[in-house]
């Protein structure tokens, strides 16, 4: 029985995969091995894949292209440490939440902490894959 499942197939199955490993990350305990375990061994797997993706750094586009990834994250750093200031010597300090305040509120629940888990799964998958494809 030979099956084919296709691009679209393929996605589903991963993103299903994502779903309910983050179900089951979020619904345990934090702090304990259980959890632990399962958040590093998505980090474990990119640092295997890191280690044995053939090829190495390029000058040229590759530093051009490094040179904007780096100004991103800068703009981004930026942005969440004003937000953060601006909100915590703000007054009242109900009305302007930092960015803690606001993750607390959503990770207090397993649907906004198997979310939060997805998301950063999903950004180590596109870190891995723009750091790949800097390699190429």
């Amino acid at each position: 029985m030979n099956v084919r499942l296709g691009w679209r197939g393929s996605t589903i199955v991963v993103v299903g995969a994502v779903a309910a490993y983050s179900w089951i990350a979020a619904g345990l305990r934090p702090f304990t091995l259980g959890e632990e375990v399962l958040v590093a061994v998505p980090g474990l797997v990119c640092l295997a894949a890191a280690i044995w993706t053939p090829g190495s750094p390029q000058t040229g586009v590759a530093g051009a292209s490094m040179r904007g990834s780096a100004a991103i994250w800068l703009v981004l750093v930026v942005a969440a440490a004003g937000w953060e200031l601006t909100a915590y010597f703000s007054s009242p300090r109900s009305a302007h939440p930092t960015l803690s305040v606001i993750a607390d509120n959503v990770m207090s629940v397993q649907p906004g902490r198997a979310l939060v888990f997805a998301l950063w799964l999903a950004l180590g998958w596109i870190l891995a894959r723009g750091s790949q494809a800097m390699h190429a």
